[in-house]
């Protein structure tokens, strides 16, 4: 009996089944693999997202009652919020590895410029006219960011400390500081860090006393 070969017609058939097959597959891979770049940069932003929550969780959480000196001599608060910077605070637990003859405590500020959010410190408590800051972008891709002070009674606030008027209600004590951000690609996120019991005297001291303070803890 004699063997019987392909036509034509069925190769072709054959030819574009396979190309149909090919395409589908190739077109498949393809989406896996931009997936899994999404999926591996989404994971990239989230653990950039949570390790700038964390570093600004130990700022606040390490809040110290310490005044301190500015460029121009002038007396700056252990806490300002909504000043010239988002917020800016003197804290504790500055890390020491090599034993450099300086204090542990350490002035941090942040700021939002454009979509970044930076980490601004300096390297004394009480600067001089040539100390200069040294500055981290710590997060990006925001569409803004704002830190609020929280009191006793939970009302929350753009701006601390508050006018002397309320200096001693009894409700007016600080107790946690809240952070809000908008971010591009998660959208707002908030998070509320509870400060040092140490911290909350802040509310203890009218604004009208902080030359006299400034001065007792610099002598120290």
């Amino acid at each position: 009996m004699a063997s019987r070969g392909f036509t034509l017609l069925e190769m072709l058939i054959a030819l574009g089944v396979f190309s149909v097959i090919g395409i589908m597959s190739s077109q498949l891979v393809s989406r896996m693999m931009d997936t899994t770049e999404r999926v591996t940069e989404r994971g990239r932003e989230l653990t950039e997202l949570q390790r700038a929550f964390e570093v600004m969780r130990r700022d606040v959480e390490q809040l110290s009652y310490r005044y301190v000196r500015d460029e121009l001599g002038d007396a700056g608060l252990p806490l300002e919020i909504g000043g010239n910077e988002l917020i800016e605070m003197t804290r504790n637990g500055w890390v020491n590895p090599t034993g450099a003859p300086r204090t542990e405590l350490q002035r941090v500020a942040y700021e939002l410029r454009g979509s970044g959010l930076y980490r601004i410190f300096w390297p004394v408590l009480d600067r001089a006219p040539t100390t200069q800051p040294l500055e981290q972008l710590l997060l990006g891709g925001l569409a803004n960011a704002e830190f609020r002070a929280v009191d006793l009674s939970g009302a929350e606030y753009l701006y601390w400390p508050l006018s002397p008027e309320y200096d001693k209600h009894p409700e007016r004590q600080l107790v946690a500081i809240r952070l809000t951000v908008n971010s591009e690609v998660f959208g707002e996120i908030q998070r509320l860090w509870e400060v040092p019991v140490e911290a909350r005297l802040l509310l203890e001291m009218s604004t009208e006393t902080v030359e006299g303070k400034v001065e007792e803890e610099v002598e120290d």
